[in-house]
């Protein structure tokens, strides 16, 4: 059976844009987009045993990579560990620095408050913070995050509700919003924010799925003005039925974008969007251009540009692209993890597209 794919956050510079967009279906795919001109296994820092996939914050100058958890040589747990990449070549050879404390041990850069500890080391249900993405925006970082509840076994993990962090310039640490006292600023039953988002002119736009069946998630688009990005109740959900606007206040009324499984993320490309996805099964690293982010997603856009390296025993994850990393308009990076046998953990690929996306 063949399922369809999504996953990443994608940006590059803003000439020569054809590329993608002169392969627009998926009876075009026999030409040749690019190639994957490297994929690396990306070393762990000493303070952990392995990396999987980060979430990520895309600069100009870099790429900020965040871990929801990682493991310790001695079977600890670091929450929210994050490191600022600036450099592919040298992440592949030396791996990431994670931030550090003062007195040099990795830092969270989404952190519980002290209140927060304290009712944690009490036992019982557990709070946990997942950050799931975000955007970048005159230096500042918007990053998106879950409150998890789940049982000390991790067996049992509920989503109660959405916050935001601001990350201030070059700081290594990530402000959660608090909104009438509470970093809760958009309930469990609202629609999820969870796969990243761009800024469209003066607008911060925000994708989300929320699993309903098997292998199916309904995905919708939320939006705020960038001069009300702080305040929960300005943000609408996208419907493209109501009028010119197409936003609308209640979040029931959200269209959906798509019913896809796989996680995807959208970025910014020339005047167009880009929509990345990779086969969490296969391996495959698709991608679509649409002319506006208020489509409903085009399948007959899809065309595959390379196999990641697939796994034995599990699933992949990540397939989030770091445009902080590229240094051209035809090159681009993207980060996913793997139980491959030969290769397993971290991997950065580097894939680069032909002049124009016409095979030339």
């Amino acid at each position: 059976m063949h399922y369809h794919r999504f996953g990443m956050i994608f940006v590059l510079p803003l000439f020569g844009m054809c590329i993608i967009g002169c392969i627009r279906t998926i009876d075009e795919e026999e030409v040749r987009v690019g190639v994957l001109e490297r994929d690396c296994p990306v070393p762990a820092p000493p303070q952990v045993i392995t990396l999987g996939a980060p979430t990520s914050l895309e600069y100009p100058n870099g790429s900020l990579w965040i871990w929801e958890w990682l493991v310790t040589p001695q079977g600890g747990l670091l929450s929210n560990a994050a490191a600022f990449v600036k450099d592919a070549n040298d992440v592949c050879t030396n791996g990431p620095m994670l931030f550090e404390d003062q007195n040099g041990s990795p830092a969270p850069f989404l952190a519980l408050t002290e209140e927060e500890l304290d009712a944690n080391a009490q036992g019982g249900v557990q709070l946990s913070l997942r950050p799931t993405g975000g955007f970048v925006y005159k230096g500042v970082g918007y990053l998106f995050y879950e409150h998890l509840h789940f049982s000390d076994s991790f067996m049992d993990v509920e989503v109660v509700g959405q916050g935001m962090c601001v990350r201030a310039t070059n700081a290594q640490v990530c402000d959660r919003v608090v909104v009438n006292n509470s970093t809760i600023l958009w309930p469990a039953d609202a629609p999820s924010m969870n796969r990243g988002g761009i800024v469209y002119g003066n607008t911060a736009l925000m994708w989300g799925c929320k699993n309903v069946a098997h292998m199916t998630d309904i995905c919708t688009l939320s939006g705020a003005d960038m001069t009300q990005l702080l305040n929960p109740s300005a943000w609408k959900y996208w419907n493209g039925l109501n009028g010119v606007n197409g936003w609308v206040d209640d979040g029931i009324s959200a269209a959906s974008l798509s019913f896809e499984f796989m996680p995807f993320s959208v970025s910014p490309f020339s005047d167009e969007i880009l929509i990345t996805t990779l086969d969490i099964f296969d391996g495959a690293l698709d991608a679509r251009v649409m002319s506006d982010p208020f489509e409903e997603f085009d399948d007959a856009r899809r065309v595959t540009l390379f196999q990641a390296a697939p796994p034995e025993d599990s699933l992949l994850s990540g397939g989030r692209v770091h445009t902080g990393l590229s240094r051209d308009a035809l090159t681009f990076y993207f980060s996913y993890a793997t139980d491959n046998a030969n290769a397993p953990g971290l991997h950065l690929a580097r894939y680069r597209f032909n002049h124009r996306g016409t095979g030339e």
